[in-house]
């Protein structure tokens, strides 16, 4: 389930006809040669008021790939600003990637 949380903390559940996710830019990883969707564009349809918002997530840096003890099944997490569909930032975001390198989840998958 994805849900809009708004500015009093109240939720209301959004269903993904009232959202989407567009890849802006990616990054490779020079260590595992996976490819990350890093930078991405949000539209989401408020519930209250069905208005559009459109919110541009863009990492502080590129290389903030988690490799660990496993390389095959590294994930990107990290750091982004947060900008409004006129470029203004507007704040912060923590985004985690999992899933673009195979690993675990490929193998279960077999």
């Amino acid at each position: 389930a994805v849900y809009w949380i708004g500015p009093e903390g109240q939720s209301s559940r959004v269903y993904a006809k009232d959202f989407s996710w567009e890849t802006d830019a990616s990054w490779t990883s020079p260590e595992t040669g996976n490819r990350y969707p890093n930078a991405v564009t949000l539209r989401a349809r408020e519930p209250d008021s069905g208005q559009e918002r459109v919110y541009r997530l863009r990492p502080f840096f590129d290389e903030q790939e988690f490799v660990g003890n496993r390389g095959d099944n590294a994930y990107w997490e990290g750091a982004c600003e947060v900008l409004n569909a006129q470029g203004e930032r507007i704040g912060r975001a923590y985004l985690e990637l999992a899933g673009y390198g195979g690993g675990l989840g490929n193998r279960l998958s077999k």
